[in-house]
């Protein structure tokens, strides 16, 4: 879509770039990157789309216009409809893929990383929607632009999110072992242990068969044990295999919960 469709104008009551509240953040802990000074090297054309409370609530998309004359006579552009590579959405806490649907209207903003528009002097934007019912396209204002600016200080890494996996075993004994894998690169910040029952139970875990705590986690019955300190081969890769297992048991252990502590990059 390189040229742009017959213009239906968008009342001022239904896009603007005011700021509303929304999205609150979950359970996760996020650690934002601003992308400041010589940190900064991830840059794009960042759209500060905002939705107005009352206005048009669906997916949409948008266009952005460079050029090095102001009147955009020999505009180059770019469409989010026509191909959502280098696009991307902010969805009020973090960056993502930008949707071959559209981006939802409640959603913060979008950006450009692609280098189409490299080196112009005058930027503008605009969104747009899709009317089903009447069959055409209902654009809203250009907003003035500017060109690339940071958007993460982190290479590809906007935000830290810190998470965490748990293991329960049953009546355990030693040598019990659970293994698993993740879809994600993440770094292991700490192993705690708690003891249901027994004496005391130790936990070890293994990143590809290197041990990540040599002493393992013990913890007595009725309270947690806790390390993250002085941990080893922590660096955890897509798909490699971490095993949890139970180094030692003292008394009849009814239960024992494992949890893992983890923070990655997205």
């Amino acid at each position: 879509m390189s040229d742009f469709r017959p213009m239906t104008k968008i009342t001022g009551k239904q896009i603007k770039d005011k700021s509303i509240t929304y999205n609150k953040l979950g359970d996760d802990v996020l650690e934002l990157f601003s992308g400041i000074g010589e940190t900064a090297n991830v840059t794009g054309i960042l759209l500060p789309y905002s939705h107005v409370a009352g206005g048009y609530a669906g997916n949409i998309h948008f266009q952005i216009e460079a050029d090095d004359s102001p009147d955009f006579a020999s505009a180059v552009s770019v469409d989010s409809e026509d191909s959502q590579t280098d696009w991307k959405i902010f969805t009020g806490y973090v960056w993502d893929d930008f949707p071959s649907v559209g981006m939802l209207s409640t959603f913060k903003s979008a950006c450009y990383l692609g280098t189409d528009l490299d080196g112009k002097t005058y930027y503008r934007w605009r969104a747009y929607y899709y009317d089903e019912d009447n069959g055409v396209y209902v654009y809203g204002d250009w907003f003035p632009g500017v060109g690339k600016v940071a958007i993460s200080g982190r290479g590809e890494a906007s935000v830290r999110i810190y998470d965490c996996k748990s293991v329960l075993f049953k009546s355990p004994s030693a040598n019990d072992e659970f293994c698993l894998e993740l879809p994600f690169d993440c770094e292991i910040t700490a192993i705690k242990v708690y003891c249901s029952g027994g004496t005391s139970v130790t936990v070890k875990v293994q990143n590809e068969s290197n041990e990540i705590c040599t002493d393992g986690v013990t913890a007595t019955a009725g309270s947690w044990g806790e390390q993250s300190d002085d941990l080893e081969n922590t660096t955890y890769i897509k798909d490699n295999t971490l095993k949890v297992y139970i180094s030692a048991v003292s008394g009849t252990v009814s239960s024992c919960s494992v949890i893992l502590d983890y923070y990655r990059y997205i």
